[in-house]
């Protein structure tokens, strides 16, 4: 009997088919670009100007070749968004409040780097010597992931910090001897917590059981493709 395949499942070949039919597209039209801002500005190539011509120059390309370039297919698309809500149900994810926060961000990460996709070292880091599209964009999500969280993580420290801050800045006001008291009390206990922080160590996302699923309404992403 077949596996019944999920709700998130994506088709490897299918998929990296798909994604380098979209990549060669993109290449093409950069390599049209380079040739005609090459031609504009009278040179053979990049080589002869400084860092801050480079950068224009750079930023003028990269500007062309994506006001130039096609709307990415539905068919792709849909791929990143199951890939990103599979790997957010992993153990490593599933437990964080910004949840969708980090699905949206692992899509935008994979919108922004498929005109990057090199077909051939793809091939070359796949065992079977096929583009791996699927391992390439879920390593995208997989980092996108991770900079979210760590993002998250230093915001949080900024409020807490900031929180600590303000108690004991509403008592440096009292001048009486219970106010001097509480003072000291509270500096006592900000200095307990900031070093059960420093010994604590990281644990994983509690794995929380959904015992209901509830239909998605639209990501907000539908405008990047089809």
């Amino acid at each position: 009997m077949a596996r019944k395949r999920g709700e998130h499942y994506v088709n490897n070949k299918d998929f990296s088919l798909a994604v380098m039919a979209y990549a060669t597209i993109i290449g093409k039209i950069k390599e049209r670009v380079m040739a005609e801002m090459l031609a504009e500005y009278n040179l053979q190539n990049t080589d002869g100007l400084n860092k801050q011509q480079l950068k224009e120059f750079t930023v003028e390309f990269k500007g062309i070749v994506l006001e130039e370039s096609p709307i990415i297919p539905s068919y792709i698309g849909s791929c990143f968004l199951k890939m990103a809500y599979k790997i957010a149900k992993r153990p490593n994810f599933f437990g964080y409040s910004y949840n969708e926060e980090m699905v949206m961000d692992g899509v935008e990460n994979c919108i922004k780097a498929i005109a990057n996709f090199d077909a051939e070292r793809a091939a070359e880091k796949s065992r079977k010597g096929i583009p791996n599209a699927f391992g390439y964009f879920t390593q995208i999500i997989w980092f996108a992931f991770l900079r979210r969280i760590a993002k998250e993580k230093k915001q949080q420290e900024i409020k807490e910090r900031f929180m600590e801050e303000a108690s004991l800045g509403e008592f440096a006001d009292m001048s009486s001897s219970n106010g001097g008291v509480i003072l000291g009390r509270a500096r006592q206990h900000n200095d307990m917590l900031k070093s059960r922080k420093d010994n604590l160590t990281p644990t994983k996302p509690q794995i929380i059981k959904r015992t209901k699923k509830v239909a998605k309404g639209p990501s907000g992403l539908e405008n990047f493709y089809e």
